[in-house]
Parts: structure tokens; sequence; C-alpha cells
């Protein structure tokens, strides 16, 4: 989903923003872009640098934080140069079709891959002592979510064509001549919906909850109240953050769907105000951008690692930050589940 690929050569073209409004757009994707690509580099750096970290959770984070960065190359660009030229398109047909491609696929296996951290947290939490996905299993999981983003953005490949539009070179959707114009968009959209937000939403959302109530009703047996107390306030901990991950991505994506449900199926069709647009591929852009300061808040060794890498990087006589005991968060759970 990009930009790029919403062009209609039936509707008029939009009025064109003023410059203060170019430049506000531009500075706030320039801050997207910022912090989307330091801070992904940072989370894989922190894992890469620190073997205590390299969990099969984290091995995920950091296969989320690559599809982060893709989009943040592929995609973030591509919108930052529409705001000043419009639908207008000077790069050609295969530039054109990988874009949209490579978004797309950056945008799928992120959202698979926190599938798959809610799947890992689930059973390292409800069943600690059952190791269930081990590193081959872990591997075969990225391996599934590039390939399932690939097949599901594939038509694409087809889709995005170069077009002249009012005497301009345009890069538009169109599916003819093997499907039709009129309702191929719209399947196309109902299943993305389907496949990127709903689906992956409901899974993340039951397992978090399942997580999220177990802690919650676990007690630990003969333990006093001060550490009954204690135990209740690191659950009601990871439920904030569990919780947060959640609302954050539904926020984020909500948007961006929601305009495009409003082009193909609304009436009129060019009455779609392009302001939503650019507000909802703003907000699911910088979707890459809140992953790591999520981690950067809820994490302690997160939030050392990024502080022992910018120290190194840029202030070196910085007194270096201590690690936890625990290697990761989801070890951290482990152990309090393990403890009950």
């Amino acid at each position: 989903m990009s930009a790029v690929n919403i062009t209609n050569s039936t509707c008029p073209p939009a009025s064109e923003d003023s410059d203060a409004e170019k430049a506000v757009k531009t500075l706030a994707y320039a801050l997207v872009i910022l912090m989307a690509f330091l801070g992904n580099v940072l989370v894989i750096g922190v894992i890469y640098k620190n073997k205590k970290m390299r969990t099969i959770t984290n091995f995920q984070i950091v296969n989320m934080s690559l599809a982060d960065i893709l989009i943040t190359v592929a995609a973030m660009p591509a919108t930052v140069f529409q705001i000043y030229q419009g639908s207008r398109w000077p790069f050609g047909l295969i530039p054109c079709k990988l874009v949209v491609f490579l978004q797309g696929i950056s945008v799928s296996c992120s959202v698979f891959t926190m599938a798959c951290i809610a799947i890992d947290r689930f059973c390292a939490i409800l069943y600690p002592y059952k190791k269930y996905i081990d590193q081959r299993r872990c591997n075969i999981m990225i391996g599934l979510c590039w390939l399932l983003a690939v097949l599901l953005q594939s038509p694409t490949l087809y889709a995005m064509k170069i077009a002249v539009v009012a005497n301009q070179t345009t890069c538009i959707e169109g599916w003819e001549p093997l499907f039709d114009n009129e309702s191929s968009p719209k399947v196309y959209t109902v299943i993305l919906f389907v496949s990127m937000y709903m689906l992956p939403l409901l899974v993340i959302a039951i397992l978090y909850a399942a997580i999220s109530h177990f802690l919650w009703r676990h007690k630990t047996p003969g333990s006093s109240l001060v550490k009954a107390r204690k135990d209740r306030s690191k659950a009601a901990k990871v439920i904030k953050m569990l919780i947060i991950i959640v609302v954050v991505f539904a926020v984020c994506w909500l948007p961006s769907f929601v305009a495009q449900f409003l082009q193909f199926f609304a009436r009129p069709r060019c009455g779609v105000p392009p302001s939503l647009f650019f507000m909802g591929f703003f907000l699911s852009h910088a979707n890459s951008a809140f992953n790591p300061a999520i981690y950067w808040i809820f994490n302690d060794n997160f939030r050392a690692g990024f502080k022992q890498l910018l120290r190194t990087w840029f202030c070196p006589w910085w007194p270096a930050p201590r690690f936890n005991d625990s290697s990761a968060e989801s070890q951290g759970l482990q152990s309090t589940v393990q403890k009950a």
C-alpha cells in the first residue's frame, strides 16, 4: 500500500498544497524517517552486540526491524517526492512496480512478524517448561513471513502500470486486460484488509488477552502478600506494554485502510479528502518509528543497549549503562511464571 497505488485516472487532480503545508509534511516525514531508520538500526545493533539478548523473540524483533527499515527506504522517500510532484512519476515502469511491491512486502512481513512474536510470547509464558519454538522453528517462521508477504503482494507487480493522465506520466493501478478495473481493486483491497489488518490484529489481540489473563489471575502458591503484590505489579506492567503494542498497531493502520475503502467503495469516488490519504499513509509509516520507542520505554535491556550504542557512536565519554540480569523481556516473563 502506497500513495502511488491510489492514483485514480478518473478523478480530477487534487488542489496543490501551499509551500507551508509542504514544508510541514516534509519535516514530519524527515523526523519519522530519522527515527525509524536510527531506531531500528539500534534495535538490530543491540541484539547483535549483546549475546544474552539473542533470544527467539528478539530474533523475530530483528526481522520486524529489517522490515521496518525496508519500509523506511522503499516507501517513505517516494511519499515525500509526491508531496512536491503530486501524481507525476518520472522514474519509469520498473521503479513504479518495485516501490509498491517492496513496501507491500515490508508492511506484510512486519505485521506477520508481530503475530509470530505474539505466538512466541504466548507459548513462552503459558508453557514455560516446554520449548515449542526453538531456533529452527523461529527461522522457519521468519521465512514463512517473507514468503507469505511476497505471495500476498505479487499482484501489484502486474497491476502497477505507467499511464499518461492529463498530459502527465503517472504510476497507477490498472488490472486490465486480465481483470476488471472496477471490481478487481475492490476485491484486492478487501483481501489486503483481511490479511494485513483484521486477521493479524485478531490473532494478536486474542493471544495477548490470554497472556494478560494468565498473568493477572496466576498466583504464587504460599507467597507473602508483599510478594504477591510485587508479582501483580510486574504483571500489570507487562499487560500495559502488550495493550500499547496492539493499540498502536491498530491506530496507525486503521486510517490507511479507511482511506482505501472510501476510495473504492464510497460515492462519489473522488470525494475522499487528500488529507485523509496523507494522514493514513503517514501514520502507517510512523508505526515503524513507534516500535523502537516502545522497546525503549518498556524494556530495560533495550534501553541500556540503546544508550550503550549511542554512547559508543556519539559520546564515548559517557559512563557505560548496565544491563539487567534477565536477557530479554521474554526471558524475564518466563522466569516470573516459572517461580509461580
